[in-house]
């Protein structure tokens, strides 16, 4: 199985890790440094304009202190007429 990639990340988790990096004081070249990628490649992600591999994921939130959890996407099941 190769890298998971979430394309782009959701809106949701992106504003939380914004708002949080913005509480702490953290520049986003600050925070870009300390996981050794560029500002501008973190930027992208923050505003939904490219997505990020979950373990690249999982170490911008361990460094904002949160633990990444991930839910698949849901799946349902519909009867299918069988005429």
């Amino acid at each position: 199985m190769g890298i998971q990639r979430l394309s782009p990340v959701p809106k949701r988790a992106r504003e939380r890790m914004r708002r949080r990096r913005k509480k702490m004081g953290i520049s986003l070249a600050a925070l870009a440094d300390r996981l050794g990628t560029s500002n501008v490649n973190l930027s992208r992600i923050e505003n939904g304009l490219r997505g990020s591999s979950v373990k690249d994921l999982r170490r911008w939130g361990h460094a904002l202190g949160f633990k990444l959890k991930i839910y698949p996407p849901k799946v349902s099941f519909h009867r299918r007429d069988t005429k």
